[in-house]
């Protein structure tokens, strides 16, 4: 059993940024013993300290870790989590990688969780151009594209037109009137030690994540239902009108209702 979890722990630190893998801590807890056989049943515990980072988080990173990463701008988006952490500079495409014990040595927060995006739809997208790309030290990423982008809260869609403009990096996947994942960060009340250096003006209004990958049926669907719509359900001569969809719902069958059904080969009752 101990060799198991030490294999275990082994495949984490191959997969997962850690602290060290020979820091991990163990713990053992006498359960039973055995007088008469002279036998002991523990139960053993193994913790390992995983970095707190996770893929579409939106990270502040310190100003020396910054510097040492070829003067990367602080505000990143993790786009991937392997043995290191990847950071990707929305506004210029740089890239990095944060291994684990170099994490913990200049440690650093998600500034959002999963539950603090909301969804912007995309006015208008422009591609840009290399000429007009920053110079960068370090590594850049061919992987992705780099934007001009102008969104608008789909909160606010209706209400009023106020527009944000933002740099991304998804820019490659995104045309007008998508749905987009992204942090308001001018509006956000922020508790960073690391986001405090900086200044005002260099910090984003809004910082996009990710591309949102639905059903779009359900997605029309509920939009529909948020948006009142006055129709009326009857023709001029009062008869209820049905959508053919209406109609295929009443007529679909679903797969238990089949399952149950014999086939001639199976039953040979129905073989003529």
């Amino acid at each position: 059993m101990l060799l198991d979890l030490a294999a275990f722990i082994r495949l984490i630190f191959h997969l997962l940024p850690i602290l060290s893998f020979s820091r991990h801590v163990c713990a053992q807890e006498l359960i039973s013993h055995d007088v008469r056989n002279n036998t002991f049943n523990y139960k053993h515990t193994f913790s390992v300290t995983i970095v707190p980072i996770c893929k579409d988080n939106i990270v502040c990173l310190p100003k020396k870790l910054a510097s040492s990463l070829g003067n990367i701008n602080p505000i990143c988006v993790c786009f991937k989590v392997t043995q290191t952490v990847h950071l990707i500079d929305p506004n210029t495409l740089q890239v990095a990688e944060v291994s684990g014990p170099v994490y913990w040595r200049s440690p650093f927060a998600s500034l959002c969780s999963p539950r603090q995006l909301i969804e912007y739809m995309v006015m208008d997208v422009q591609y840009v151009n290399d000429r007009d790309k920053p110079v960068i030290r370090g590594q850049v990423s061919q992987k992705h594209v780099l934007a001009d982008l102008w969104v608008s809260r789909m909160s606010d869609l209706g209400v009023n037109d106020q527009q944000f403009f933002c740099k991304t990096h998804i820019g490659h996947l995104l045309n007008v009137g998508d749905t987009v994942l992204g942090f308001d960060m001018g509006n956000a009340n922020l508790n960073n030690d690391h986001i405090e250096k900086l200044k005002a003006e260099n910090l984003p209004d809004v910082v996009i994540v990710k591309k949102v990958f639905g059903d779009k049926k359900k997605r029309d669907r509920h939009h529909s239902d948020k948006v009142p719509v006055d129709t009326d359900d009857t023709d001029d001569e009062g008869v209820p009108q049905i959508s053919l969809q209406e109609m295929l719902d009443d007529l679909h069958i679903g797969d238990d209702a089949t399952e149950d059904v014999a086939t001639p080969e199976e039953s040979p009752r129905l073989c003529y």
